[in-house]
């Protein structure tokens, strides 16, 4: 019924017409919703082929996008095993499927009523894949040896999970104002309570640049021209980064875009030693409102904890919620695949952090480490050092999305926190000699990092 129903002329211009072309980041051209609204299915997908290259040089892979517009009784199989190949022969030089997209001649009328045989579907699986010399299966292996991903194309995008999270987003939002509007003595304690999961707890503090007699107004005012240069880093300059050459190729076609990168590129560490800086000040101004309340050391290293469990708890509920959303949501959405990003972050990635198991080789038994996932480890931000102690995952940095950076940035923050700590009660001396062990006890871990 599905090969039947595509082979019908009218049937086989629309599904032709509404389908996109082979090549970099152009599967848009494809109508995935008239495809939809006229009861059939889209999909998107990707073909990777493996180029040679000069002598001397290994092979590069290429992945180049398409889209298809199918009758809705054609499974998945069916699709990604035949109306595939049969689509894309042509533009692989190869003898099979249709002579000539019909998206470039979208808005023609139309001469003829009949379609050439070879150029139906029902030609192409029963005289030119039955017919191969080893079967269909030979056929596969010598005529279509390509890496391909499909991805099915959904119109409405509402799951169960999905209404969980806009619950609970409700929730938080109703936290956060009735902490505005009701009287102190009337707060619900459990409405109160969950104002510091709310994601948007936090986000005025985050753009205010903060004065007073312990600080110093031009670092926050560093810090907000660092957050929007990463901000523009990760959302316009990545743009031209997605291009068909990607990141190692923008140097040859956009020279001023590869040096705004470069610069750019250094825009993180300069994040990371500003943090270092206040961090330390923060922890001078908290430990000495300590010691003026008549604290003595007890006292201090219990609001050193404190300080950084708070810093911990208001970076994990943010990032708690980015988590779930990662590991139960991404799947879900239908993303318009991009070569190299989608698979590298929303596919690849996200089976590593869900679903590794722990090594063999683990220094744990198999039950204790089955309650140590990988995106635990992550939000925790121990990840890298438990699992360099306990060999429990492969990666060496945890693959879940980017917590990696998380993950630092935090360990930075606390070294400059313990910086702090030191040079409160023994100066500077103290926090120079701290500073230059946490220094050498790095490059001892990593050398590499003097060739950087």
């Amino acid at each position: 019924e599905c090969l039947d129903t595509y082979d019908t002329p009218e049937n086989f211009r629309f599904f032709r017409r509404h389908s996109g072309l082979l090549g970099h980041d152009i599967a848009h051209v494809g109508n995935p919703d008239v495809c939809t609204a006229a009861g059939h299915s889209f999909f998107w997908g990707m073909l990777v082929f493996r180029l040679e290259q000069a002598p001397g040089y290994p092979p590069r892979d290429v992945g180049l996008e398409f889209s298809l517009c199918v009758p809705k009784s054609c499974s998945f199989s069916v699709v990604e095993t035949i109306f595939v190949p049969y689509t894309l022969g042509r533009y692989l030089g190869l003898d099979w499927g249709p002579e000539t997209p019909e998206v470039m001649s979208r808005w023609n009328v139309d001469k003829a009523n009949t379609i050439p045989v070879e150029d139906m579907v029902n030609h192409f699986v029963h005289k030119i894949v039955a017919k191969h010399p080893k079967g269909p299966g030979g056929w596969y292996q010598q005529e279509w040896p390509y890496r391909q991903k499909l991805w099915q194309y959904q119109p409405n995008f509402w799951t169960r999970q999905a209404g969980m999270c806009l619950q609970m987003a409700s929730w938080f939002g109703l936290g956060a104002q009735h902490d505005k509007a009701a009287p102190n003595g009337s707060r619900s304690s459990w409405l109160y309570g969950l104002r510091t999961f709310a994601p948007q707890r936090h986000i005025h503090d985050l753009w205010v640049a903060r004065s007073g007699a312990e600080e110093l107004p031009q670092l926050h005012v560093l810090r907000l021209i660092l957050q929007l240069l990463v901000t523009f880093q990760h959302t316009i300059l990545l743009v031209d980064w997605l291009g068909g050459s990607g990141f190692a190729g923008i140097e040859s076609f956009q020279p001023i875009t590869s040096q705004v990168s470069k610069v750019l590129g250094r825009v993180n560490h300069t994040f990371a030693c500003l943090s270092v800086v206040l961090s330390i000040r923060s922890m001078g101004g908290t430990l000495r409102a300590v010691r003026a309340a008549g604290g003595g050391l007890a006292r201090s290293v219990l609001t050193a904890t404190t300080w950084t469990m708070r810093r911990w708890l208001r970076q994990a509920c943010h990032l708690a919620f980015w988590m779930f959303f990662y590991i139960h949501l991404a799947r879900e959405i239908p993303w318009k695949p991009f070569p190299n990003f989608t698979l590298i972050w929303y596919q690849d990635r996200l089976d590593v952090c869900r679903d590794s198991e722990p090594l063999p080789s683990a220094r744990l038994p198999k039950e204790v480490a089955a309650y140590l996932p990988m995106w635990l480890l992550s939000l925790l931000f121990v990840y890298e050092p438990v699992n360099q102690l306990l060999n429990l995952y492969r990666p060496a940095v945890t693959a879940c999305h980017n917590m990696q950076i998380f993950e630092s940035l935090f360990a930075v923050s606390v070294v400059g926190a313990g910086i702090g700590f030191v040079r409160h009660f023994s100066g500077n001396a103290g926090a120079v000699c701290i500073g230059i062990l946490v220094t050498a006890f790095c490059l001892w871990l990593e050398p590499e990092l003097l060739c950087e």
